[in-house]
């Protein structure tokens, strides 16, 4: 189906999130998992995830 990462950023101070999957509702099927974690620690969190076309 897919993979989800998260990982401290190189270049700012924040947290790089990186997801792939085969299909697109894979893809916001991971997003929304990794969301809803995040979410319990921090859940003023604000995420938005960009899509980009391979």
């Amino acid at each position: 189906n897919g993979w989800g990462l998260v990982r401290a950023s190189n270049t700012v101070p924040g947290l790089t999130l990186r997801f792939e999957a085969d299909t697109e509702e894979s893809l916001q099927d991971i997003q929304q998992q990794f969301k809803q974690q995040m979410l319990k620690i921090k859940p003023t969190l604000a995420l938005s995830f960009l899509t980009l076309e391979k």
